[in-house]
């Protein structure tokens, strides 16, 4: 038996954060913050057998941007190479920078379709592992 796979999923709003888990559930097992804060928590409980992390940039408490930074900034070497994909309804080129910048490894845009979702993963999954 390999090692489980675990998806992170970060967003205040309960109904999108069920949205995703029911894509991502037959391939991961799930795990649910509802801010950047709890998301730290739960990254530094679970550090290696986290797979990726889907995060919302708009949240309280802290926001994607920040909880972004702060992962590839942990003292542990998971929280660097883990796949971080931002979850937002902004679609412009400014926010996708910004998510560049903080860090993250793709962009997906709200609503979040299932096949928009499934094709995302696959291409930031193959991107993160061939460094």
């Amino acid at each position: 038996m390999g090692r489980r796979k675990y998806v992170l999923i970060v967003d205040d709003c309960q109904q999108d954060r069920m949205a995703v888990a029911d894509v991502l559930r037959s391939d991961y097992d799930i795990l649910e913050a509802c801010n950047g804060k709890q998301a730290l928590e739960i990254l530094s409980r679970k550090r290696a057998q986290i797979s990726l992390i889907m995060l919302d940039l708009m949240m309280p408490v802290m926001g994607g941007l920040e909880a972004a930074r702060q992962i590839r900034t942990m003292e542990l070497p998971e929280a660097k190479q883990v796949p971080i994909i931002p979850m937002t309804a902004q679609s412009s080129e400014e926010s996708k920078e910004g998510c560049r910048a903080a860090g993250m490894n793709s962009h997906l845009t709200k609503p979040i379709e299932p096949d928009g979702l499934v094709q995302t993963i696959l291409e930031t999954a193959e991107h993160a592992f061939e460094k």
